[in-house]
């Protein structure tokens, strides 16, 4: 394509649909720096209490470490972390701090929940519910299960704020596929299944219809696919497995590889959650080979929703972080040693408080026995002295009813006498009635003989009324024909006005438009003389470099870098496939474009349209694959904010855009963002070589600054949401 400026045509190598765009910066290899509006809740139960009869896992402990380690390699500050731990994580306080989160998170913020512990199936209502396990004191009851259903309930509202969350459940639900036999042989091999089975017979699949899960409940609940991720560590008829020296298997894969070990398989530039956890399979594959003589198999991890999520920027090129990311903090070390201390000390405490417990249960056991002798004693004499009362009740009932008897003939007197007084008084006001009636007839007749004078004296005045009004509608009509007299007047009078106005308009256009054709001759002139300046100082440059033998580096000219060109279409395009998949589903963004363009024919134009206000950014793949440009904003048109729900077209005055070719096809991403993105991510300003326009080659560097000026450091302020779409424009002869 050719895009014209005022300041002069500018020339680009072909194969590009547009020649707006700028360098990529270079994508850092560590993991995310701690960041404002990052959240997360950790949760691990491996001590349960003894009345729960659920099995203790002794790999939890190091299970949270990983998830602190996940949790900081994502961006979270170490006061916004929030751990509960075995006693701390009952039912109530995890909803309590779910609930907290709730009210903390922001618009664009990211939230990360993980629990390690047991995982259960039980049935509530004709249905299989799949849930995990708390810790409660006493043995487990359908109300102390935090079911998945209510986990996509509280979790809902978070994620309707947040940009994203993700959760991670290193727990299983299928008990029910393995035999009490196996399960004690797993505890003996040092390997067990996280799970805890129910009361009830529940060890139906997953994906039985009779059964929920956390997807489709938040599906449910009207949660946008795009804003939630949630990894469990076993399919619906597996199980997941914990050990003493790993943790959780699962956990500690998915760690090794979040934090460097995952690779860039379609080499985007970023490493996708999807492709963590293929890294995190076969690590998991690896650790329980040695247990699959035992009859004991891997887990599959599982993804859903957001699969495609970046959530640790990776160096370009290398799918490994620094053996110092990879090693717990001194931080942690200090951690795990006070939890041991405390964990020593509250076992200490435990133990005097049971020897506390059972000389308290004698002394009560011998309080209880003379109590016990003390109430025989109280009862017989209570049965005497209830004895002697029942004797005089009975006396009192007599005179009672003798009482009752004499009241009842008085009573009788007293309604003859008063049915007397009655029979008196209805007679009395029966003549009252009479009376009043006579007199109100009298009224009446008075009141009629009243109201035939008045109506007589209306109809008088209504005649007089009906003349005075015929007469005032006779003089109306006269003055209306004199004011439409007036009027035609001046409407004759306007009328030769307007056609004077209209011929000194006209004859004023008319100069108007020599004087503009006559200023489009001279800037076409300026714009000519412009670009044969411009060319002939590119040739004195190239003379120049040809001269001292200087050439750009290999891997900034297009298909410098030595990765095949098919290749580095397939990787661009990804790039492009994993910054869309960030989008927030909550936020909408339509485009008109076209589909199809010819070369040499058609110019290139579309419309954007935000559901929200924002800044607009649009990157294209050029249809050789080889480049990148930034549409907009460029450096002829630099303000890129857009409001809510109004029309914006392009390209704007100063720009035009124009099919140019090769044949193929061009990917546009347009994006609105609620933060700025820092254009010194895409190029420095040094780099740029001081043109109007740069390109870059969609190398593996390039790729990755694309990745990072989108997703990390290119971000400026705390909310990362974005809303995107891709589209694909071809190019034909």
């Amino acid at each position: 394509m050719n895009c014209d400026i005022p300041r002069g045509i500018l020339q680009v190598p072909a194969g590009l649909l547009l020649l707006v765009g700028f360098a990529f910066a270079a994508l850092g290899s560590a993991p995310l720096a701690a960041a404002e509006g990052r959240h997360a809740l950790i949760v691990g139960v491996g001590q349960y209490s003894q009345g729960s009869q659920a099995s203790v896992l002794p790999g939890v402990p190091k299970d949270l470490v990983n998830a602190r380690r996940m949790a900081r390699a994502m961006g979270v500050e170490e006061k916004s972390i929030v751990e509960l731990r075995d006693q701390q994580a009952t039912k109530a306080n995890i909803v309590a701090a779910l609930q907290r989160l709730q009210n903390q998170v922001q618009a664009g913020d990211r939230v990360l929940v993980y629990f390690s512990g047991h995982g259960t199936r039980f049935e509530s209502r004709g249905r299989c519910v799949e849930g995990l396990l708390p810790y409660t004191a006493g043995a487990y009851t359908a109300d102390d299960i935090l079911s998945e259903e209510e986990l996509a309930r509280y979790t809902l509202p978070i994620s309707e704020r947040a940009d994203k969350i993700v959760t991670i459940v290193d727990a299983c639900h299928s008990g029910g596929v393995l035999a009490a036999k196996t399960r004690s042989l797993s505890q003996e091999l040092g390997i067990q299944p996280k799970y805890s089975a129910a009361r009830s017979d529940c060890s139906v699949a997953v994906n039985d219809r009779k059964t929920r899960s956390f997807e489709p409940a938040m599906a449910r609940l009207g949660a946008a696919r795009e804003n939630f991720v949630q990894i469990a560590a076993a399919n619906y008829d597996e199980v997941s497995w914990d050990t003493k020296e790993l943790g959780g298997i699962a956990t500690h894969s998915l760690t090794e590889c979040l934090l460097g070990d995952a690779k860039d398989l379609n080499r985007s530039g970023a490493v996708s959650l999807d492709e963590v956890r293929q890294c995190a399979q076969a690590k998991v594959e690896a650790q329980i080979k040695p247990w699959e003589r035992f009859g004991k198999f891997p887990s599959t991890i599982q993804i859903r929703g957001a699969r495609n999520l970046v959530v640790v920027a990776t160096a370009a090129g290398d799918g490994r972080l620094g053996a110092e990311d990879r090693r717990p903090s001194e931080h942690n070390r200090q951690l795990e040693e006070q939890r041991l201390a405390a964990e020593k000390k509250f076992a200490e405490e435990r133990r005097l408080a049971e020897d506390r417990r059972l000389a308290e249960e004698r002394r009560l056991s011998e309080e209880r026995r003379l109590a016990e002798e003390q109430r025989v004693a109280a009862e017989r004499k209570l049965a005497e002295e209830r004895r002697a009362a029942d004797e005089l009740k009975l006396a009192n009932e007599k005179r009672l009813a003798a009482e009752r008897l004499a009241a009842d003939e008085a009573r009788r007197a007293q309604d003859l006498r008063l049915a007397e007084e009655r029979r008196v008084a209805a007679q009395r006001e029966a003549d009252d009635r009479a009376r009043l009636e006579r007199l109100g007839q009298e009224k009446r007749e008075a009141e009629e003989r009243r109201l035939g004078e008045e109506r007589r004296a209306a109809e008088e005045r209504r005649l007089a009324e009906e003349k005075r009004v015929a007469e005032a509608l006779r003089l109306a009509e006269e003055i209306r024909r004199a004011e439409e007299r007036r009027l035609a007047n001046d409407l004759k009078l306007a009328e030769d006005r307007r056609a004077a106005e209209e011929r000194r308009l006209a004859e004023e256009r008319r100069a108007a438009g020599e004087r503009r054709l006559a200023e489009e001759r001279r800037l076409a002139e300026e714009r000519r003389a412009a670009e044969e300046d411009r060319l002939a100082e590119e040739r004195r440059l190239a003379e120049e470099r040809k001269a001292s033998g200087v050439r750009l580096p290999e891997d900034n000219r297009p298909g410098g870098s030595g990765e095949l060109s098919e290749n580095r279409l397939l990787a661009s395009s990804a790039t492009l496939e994993d910054i869309l998949a960030q989008r927030n589903g909550r936020l909408k963004l339509e485009v008109d474009a076209p589909k199809r363009l010819v070369i040499g024919k058609d110019a290139f134009g579309f419309s954007v349209r935000s559901g929200s206000d924002g800044y607009l950014y649009a990157v294209m793949l050029a249809s050789d694959g080889q480049s990148f440009y930034l549409l907009f904003p460029n450096k002829v048109d630099q303000d890129n904010r857009v409001k809510a729900n109004t029309t914006y077209s392009f390209p704007r005055l100063g720009w035009t855009i124009k099919a140019s070719g090769p044949q193929g096809t061009n990917q546009l991403l347009l994006v609105v963002t609620q933060s700025p993105r820092d254009p010194k991510i895409f190029v420095t300003d040094a780099a740029s070589g001081g043109g109007v326009l740069t390109y870059s080659v969609s190398d593996l560097t390039a790729r990755g600054r694309l990745i990072d000026f989108f997703l990390g450091k290119g971000i400026q302020g705390r909310n990362a949401q974005m809303a995107a779409t891709l589209l694909k424009i071809e190019e034909v002869q």
